[in-house]
């Protein structure tokens, strides 16, 4: 009722009037300008062969950054599900580990726990900044691991220069090779991250 009020209130304020006025245009009226929305639908790109030329997906990519989104969803479980998804193991049998990718030697390596290392992202991100230092950006990497967010790890790869490309600082060698020798196709990454790293986007959103 409070919120009906308010309304009311502020079209009355602007002078607005109902009658012969569509409801969704006067409420349109009170609001900023909707938000975009593209959905892109693909299958699967694991089912590619590993021999496949990325450089096909390059028109695709042009168009998509022409868009210029400010913010890329995943169909993925975000690192918080899937911690659920583990400690309920006897309702979900199963489920975590078929969909979703293992945070355990990113955690071990740093001491952190899934939500410690979601915490630390957003205190990292919270400061935003032209561009970050290499160190920075595998900090960020292994902490995007350890929180479950794989995609968001490539995002900080890629927008690493391509001669920083490399285990150190907080990235061991034995999970920067996870990058270094990836094979196959994935939308998630050759289409999502790389095109938020593209645009300077600092993650993508795992969404499912």
């Amino acid at each position: 009722m409070a919120s009906l009020l308010a309304l009311a209130q502020a079209m009355a304020d602007e002078g607005l009037q109902l009658e012969g006025r569509p409801w969704s245009e006067t409420d349109a009226a009170l609001r900023e300008g909707r938000s975009e929305v593209l959905v892109l639908g693909t299958a699967h790109l694991s089912a590619l062969p590993d021999t496949f030329d990325r450089t096909h997906f390059a028109p695709l990519l042009d168009r998509l950054a022409a868009w210029k989104p400010a913010v890329i969803a995943i169909e993925a479980l975000g690192g918080a599900q899937c911690a659920y998804l583990r400690s309920h193991v006897f309702a979900y049998p199963d489920t975590a580990e078929t969909y979703c990718p293992d945070p355990q030697p990113a955690q071990q390596a740093l001491g952190l726990s899934q939500p410690q290392a979601e915490a630390q992202i957003e205190a990292l991100l919270a400061k935003p900044v032209a561009d970050r230092p290499a160190a920075e950006r595998r900090r960020l990497i292994m902490l995007f691991l350890a929180s479950g967010d794989p995609a968001s790890a490539w995002v900080q790869w890629l927008r690493l220069p391509e001669a920083e490309r490399a285990a150190g600082d907080a990235l061991p060698a034995a999970l920067a090779e996870r990058f270094t020798k990836k094979r196959g196709c994935n939308e998630n990454v050759d289409i999502a991250a790389a095109l938020a790293a593209r645009l300077g986007l600092e993650r993508v959103y795992p969404v499912d």
